[in-house]
């Protein structure tokens, strides 16, 4: 059946072993463009849900928040980690009350969100996040102690043009990190909710009066 076909061939990977990090490498640039093609039909067909379309309409309290694996290694570091730790993280957001999650990003090193948030209430539940996954990748990976987390940065979101320049920076980080070529060739982060919702149209002219520039230069140092 075709849904079985893509489904099979998403999880068709290229691992090579990662010295000093325990564990194991996903390398997306490796992929033929027929494995591409078919993990991005299956990210879409499981595609996260959000409440509503993206604004900013002068909204307190949001944020962008980054956090990266210690040391920068690759710990996120299959299709199927990315796509669970995506999971985990979004449907937790949208699920919390004191959270409306607005744009994200998730790669094998970092993750980055741009979401309303109160922070004290996002502190504790990433904490437990990070504690659940590192305790489970270490147990995959035989790492008993290993540690995965480096702590997580929060910046206030500005106004309307400092949000939008977020947005673009938050889907073009697959690119800027080489992880993929173009940014909706990246299939875990919302620029595929964006596409569907707002239209290439609209994308190509937001990225155009939003430039990315010299933005986030040293967030994931």
């Amino acid at each position: 059946m075709v849904v079985r076909s893509q489904a099979a061939a998403a999880k068709t990977v290229l691992l090579r072993n990662a010295p000093g990090d325990g564990g194991i490498v996903y390398d997306y640039r490796k992929m033929t463009g027929e494995e591409r093609d078919a993990v991005l039909r299956h990210r879409k067909s499981r595609r996260l849900p959000w409440h509503a379309p993206p604004h900013f309409a002068d909204a307190p309290n949001v944020y962008v928040i980054s956090a990266a694996c210690f040391e920068h290694r690759p710990l996120l570091g299959t299709t199927e980690r990315l796509a669970a730790f995506e999971g985990r993280l979004v449907h937790g957001l949208l699920s919390a009350s004191w959270a409306d999650v607005r744009a994200w990003v998730v790669m094998p090193t970092h993750y980055h969100i741009l979401a309303r948030l109160d922070l004290n209430e996002f502190r504790r539940w990433v904490h437990r996040l990070h504690n659940a996954t590192a305790t489970t990748w270490n147990r995959e990976d035989q790492c008993p102690g290993r540690r995965v987390w480096f702590r997580f940065g929060d910046r206030r979101i500005r106004g309307e043009r400092h949000y939008w320049a977020t947005v673009n920076y938050l889907h073009a980080n697959p690119v800027r990190h080489d992880f993929a070529a173009k940014a909706p060739e990246w299939p875990f982060s919302s620029v595929h909710r964006y596409l569907d919702d707002l239209g290439k149209g609209r994308l190509i002219s937001l990225w155009k009066e939003f430039p990315v520039d010299r933005y986030g230069d040293g967030w994931d140092d």
